[in-house]
């Protein structure tokens, strides 16, 4: 889980934030990822919001977003994009209005991807030898 605040922006409602892992190759998702790949990411992204959502709004009044990833690589639905590319854009005009370029915040973007996908397939692999028994 991960808790995003905007301290720079404070009309801005802080943002609960929810990995969760798909094996396409699990009998639970497998059908489902032969059929339509990205509805099935979409439909977990569903069940996350419905299970989440409502209780971190009227808990904590924050926004709730859901974050499905597979053990293929991929990361988060169409909300997810629309939130991580809206905030890097945010970045980068902040930086071009100041006199800066985007370029060394587009590599930065790409950096957190690629440690993103590190750690899943850390991770994956971890569950992986777990689940075999041959754990050392």
């Amino acid at each position: 889980d991960i808790l995003v605040g905007y301290p720079n922006q404070a009309w801005r409602r802080s943002m609960s934030g929810d990995y969760t892992c798909i094996c396409p190759f699990l009998t639970r998702y497998h059908a489902k990822a032969v059929d339509d790949f990205r509805a099935m990411i979409e439909g977990r992204a569903e069940e996350k919001v419905g299970r989440h959502s409502e209780w971190c709004d009227k808990t904590h009044n924050r926004d709730f977003l859901a974050i499905p990833g597979t053990t293929l690589g991929s990361i988060g639905g169409d909300d997810f994009w629309e939130w991580y590319d809206g905030i890097w854009d945010k970045a980068a005009r902040d930086e071009v209005a100041a006199g800066g370029s985007r370029h060394e915040l587009d590599r930065h973007k790409q950096d957190l991807l690629a440690m993103a996908h590190a750690i899943i397939i850390r991770y994956t692999t971890n569950h992986i030898i777990a689940l075999s028994g041959r754990i050392h």
